[in-house]
């Protein structure tokens, strides 16, 4: 028996209808009034979108913290914090107890939309989350890890 012998076709394709489904469900939540702009003016663009949700979640955050929430580097995450910071979304500031570390917050001028737009975003992980119990979140999570390791996107 070689691996996939025990799964049907049908539910082959009815896992990709449902990604398919929460992917476009999750694109839907439009960005904060002006940011399509500012990406234009800018080198930003949907990489960027993560790190925006976890400072807006995080603030003060520090380079090292958002690296390690994404799994990104610290040189990834660092670029995306100075292309997020030229383009007047983020500031930097050392950290006052570590001036070796940076601490990251969204700017004034976008703050609230910007929470306001995560929120909205992650509104239904949220809600699915709590209509789970703790075992069918680990079974959620396993198989979206799984998946994620068969695309090549995540490597543990």
């Amino acid at each position: 028996m070689t691996p996939g012998d025990n799964v049907d076709a049908d539910e082959v394709r009815a896992l990709g209808m449902a990604l398919r489904e929460v992917v476009s469900g999750l694109r839907q939540v439009s960005p904060p009034p002006g940011f399509g702009e500012m990406c234009k003016d800018s080198r930003l663009g949907p990489r960027h979108v993560p790190v925006l949700f976890v400072v807006a979640e995080r603030a003060p955050t520090s380079v090292g913290g958002i690296a390690e929430a994404l799994g990104v580097t610290l040189a990834a995450a660092s670029l995306m914090v100075a292309e997020l910071d030229a383009a007047g979304l983020v500031t930097r500031a050392p950290d006052p107890e570590d001036r070796r570390r940076t601490l990251v917050t969204l700017t004034p001028e976008v703050e609230e939309p910007v929470r306001a737009w995560t929120r909205e975003r992650l509104r239904p992980l949220r809600a699915t989350l709590e209509r789970l119990d703790p075992a069918e979140r680990a079974a959620l999570m396993r198989g979206l890890d799984i998946i994620a390791q068969e695309l090549g996107t995540k490597t543990s």
